[in-house]
């Protein structure tokens, strides 16, 4: 009986050894294979944040057949997508910028002619029989009210180039609107 029992306990003692380190490789197997499943995830996840923070040049390495190597595709497809369209509405954006600038650039000239003759006639406004005069008054309103708006338009474009800097201060805002209304009569 003693050889039975020390061959059992010698069994025993031998099972629970190689139980331990099954568990021990299997623990191990599983957090390398986990590990290699997940750097594909983790590289798409740094590259989501770099593409956040501004950077449209991230791809992801494309190697393999599976869903990985497709999800990599489709993430420099919609990269490059995206890149393509930003830099198309830049170049619309500077296309506009162009635009306003050389318009009012251009409206200057044949405003100037404009104001001139317009001042010849606000001179001359009373000598002018009372249908003459009103219409003399709606042209001189509205070269005054376009040379404003040609002018808005220069500033912007000034802003836009960054050629001007905006002036950033607190205003009351009721003051404004109030001096707005004075100024055009209707308070």
């Amino acid at each position: 009986m003693t050889d039975v029992e020390t061959d059992l306990r010698t069994l025993r003692n031998t099972s629970s050894t190689v139980a331990l380190a099954m568990v021990f490789l299997s623990g191990a197997i599983g957090w390398i294979s986990t590990v290699g499943l997940m750097r594909p995830i983790t590289r798409a996840r740094d590259a989501a944040i770099e593409m956040q923070k501004g950077d449209l040049t991230t791809r992801l390495p494309e190697a393999g057949t599976g869903e990985v190597a497709e999800l990599a595709r489709s993430f420099n497809s919609m990269a490059e997508t995206l890149q393509a369209t930003l830099a198309s509405l830049t170049e619309a954006e500077a296309g506009q910028r162009r635009f306003v600038a050389d318009v009012s650039h251009e409206l200057r000239t044949p405003l100037t002619a404009l104001s001139a003759a317009v001042d010849v006639m606000e001179q001359n406004i009373g000598d002018m029989p009372p249908p003459a005069a009103r219409a003399a008054q709606l042209i001189i309103g509205e070269s005054r009210r376009l040379r404003t708006l040609v002018e808005d338009l220069m500033e912007i474009s000034r802003f836009d180039s960054g050629k001007l800097n905006m002036d950033k201060r607190m205003i009351d805002v009721g003051d404004a609107v109030r001096s707005m209304l004075t100024a055009r009569g209707w308070m």
